[in-house]
């Protein structure tokens, strides 16, 4: 009698870019910047931004904004029928109506660019801002983490059944953390539901989950990890287990931030019983801009305010959270530890950031 096969779910952290191997592949990749382009990112698409498109260098970025205004211009003229003559008396006048529909964001060492519109502080990617707008997008570390991610799920082999050429590539936040495991389920009950129907049915097919952080200037840091540490904690725990047949493999580094989650919790639990925690106060007083102007609270947090709070205290004190403080950027620091507050997950498509809710 033939029984079925356990699955086994690999999870494999990689602290920075940098430390992906050559050649890596997985089915699904998670990009995390805490501080701040994941956080970022997540917060204009909510608020309707239409899609942002990641670039390494501000170079690229400018260049990129010129093709994209000419090719735009002449598609708008042509739309209008217009004339050699006229589309050469309009393009000007078409050039900044286009213009009026793009955003170049982004940072260097965390202070906004010359020539941008808007930096990487979240809270300035209000709905009136980005609405129906494009983003041009380029920060220090975490877009060279998003596009070292989309080469995990690229391959360069031929396509198939048993080798998909393309996986999933999601940007994670604190903010939308168990939006971003959910979706995962969902892209794996798709995929191994089309995989059993061509296969025999004893047959179960691995997952392969990869997550890269940014880190700071080419360093480890704290945020970063502690994030990857909560969603492999909810990736790989006993009830998904039980209900699935899984076998868990991780990585070393995924032992390690899980384990770094695991202490956040239960310091939480011991500040609950010890005092009553103080988050309300630190919300009002520090993020009462950020709740005006952004839709971002308007989904209920499925986390406690306390561990909020714990999550807040361990980014104040990272690498990433010192270079904020340095510039006076706290309340980027508050906004970036509120847990489970969006539903909505960016993912990677043809070099573009687009986002799925799951709702």
């Amino acid at each position: 009698m033939i029984t079925m096969q356990n699955q086994n779910r690999i999870i494999e952290v990689f602290a920075l870019p940098e430390l992906v191997p050559q050649n890596h592949q997985c089915d699904v990749c998670f990009a995390i910047d805490v501080l701040r382009a994941t956080t970022t990112i997540t917060t204009a698409l909510q608020n309707g931004a239409k899609e942002v498109h990641p670039f390494l260098t501000v170079e690229e970025t400018f260049q990129a904004k010129q093709d994209w205004l000419r090719q735009n211009s002449k598609r708008i003229s042509l739309q209008e029928n217009a004339t050699v003559a006229h589309f050469e008396s309009k393009e000007t006048i078409d050039s900044a109506k286009v213009a009026e529909t793009l955003i170049l964001g982004g940072e260097r060492h965390g202070l906004p660019i010359q020539g941008f519109d808007a930096g990487n502080s979240p809270d300035s990617y209000s709905p009136e801002f980005v609405q129906n707008r494009t983003l041009f997008f380029s920060t220090t570390n975490g877009t060279k983490a998003i596009l070292r991610a989309l080469e995990t799920v690229q391959d360069s082999s031929e396509e198939s059944e048993e080798n998909p050429k393309m996986g999933a590539v999601f940007l994670a936040s604190f903010l939308n953390a168990q939006a971003v495991v959910d979706l995962t389920e969902r892209y794996f009950q798709k995929r191994n539901l089309d995989f059993k129907k061509s296969h025999s049915s004893f047959f179960s097919r691995n997952e392969r989950i990869s997550i890269v952080c940014a880190g700071t200037d080419g360093q480890y840091t704290e945020e970063d990890l502690l994030l990857a540490g909560c969603l492999v904690e909810r990736l790989s725990s006993f009830e998904l287990s039980q209900e699935n047949k899984f076998r868990f493999l991780l990585n070393v580094q995924a032992e390690n931030v899980r384990a770094f989650w695991q202490n956040a919790i239960k310091e939480t639990q011991q500040t609950r019983m010890n005092s009553k925690p103080d988050s309300d106060r630190l919300f009002s007083t520090l993020n009462k801009k950020t709740a005006q102007k952004s839709n971002i609270h308007s989904k209920k947090t499925l986390f406690s305010s306390d561990l909020i709070e714990t999550i807040y205290s361990k980014l104040l004190k990272s690498r990433g959270g010192q270079n904020l403080r340095k510039i006076h950027l706290e309340k980027d620091i508050l906004f970036a530890s509120q847990l489970d507050s969006l539903s909505i997950v960016p993912y990677l498509k043809n070099n573009v950031i687009l986002s799925q809710s799951t709702t």
